[in-house]
């Protein structure tokens, strides 16, 4: 390649050598591009992960997704993944709430605490997860006294799931 400039990054180096990632073409002077989804990263792309689909972390425009991370080896093929915690819900993650904690609704491993009655909604690659627990399904969530499986008043348990006066409850926690 000669490109009539030594500028590092453009595609044709100081040496007159193709730069990883880059095709110079046939003709002097070289016009180096990068090609996008080729599987190796170019200097003017943020990850190449050798495809052209969106979803992924690496998007078709070779521009990491939000809610992913991406790390590429010199010129390999780079490797993306979800970020658990950073209030992005994206690629396999069932929830992020922006956190690491578990016993709030979202797991530290990005999983929705089912087993405690909890559903997240409103997660999405640009936006976290709300959980809330279920009153009235009978499992006992943090952010609960009782949980007797209804949502009626007078029985014990109240119909937000807490401890009615004069009465005592022992509803399992929840694993």
């Amino acid at each position: 390649c000669d490109d009539d400039n030594s500028e590092p990054g453009d595609g044709c180096s100081s040496s007159c050598t193709v730069e990883c990632g880059f095709d110079c073409g046939l003709f002097q002077p070289s016009e180096c591009t990068s090609i996008c989804g080729d599987g190796i990263q170019a200097s003017d792309e943020k990850c190449d992960d050798g495809n052209d689909s969106n979803d992924d972390g690496c998007d078709s425009a070779c521009f990491i997704e939000a809610g992913y991370t991406c790390s590429t080896p010199d010129c390999a093929l780079s490797v993306c993944g979800t970020v658990c915690g950073d209030g992005y819900r994206a690629g396999v993650e069932g929830c992020d709430d922006g956190n690491l904690e578990s016993g709030d609704g979202c797991s530290s491993s990005c999983e929705v605490e089912t087993g405690c009655g909890y559903t997240c909604t409103g997660g999405t690659p640009t936006t976290g997860d709300a959980c809330a627990s279920s009153c009235g399904d009978g499992y006992l969530a943090p952010d609960e006294t009782c949980d007797d499986g209804n949502n009626n008043d007078g029985d014990g348990c109240s119909s937000i799931c807490s401890i009615e006066q004069g009465w005592e409850c022992s509803t399992p926690a929840c694993d």
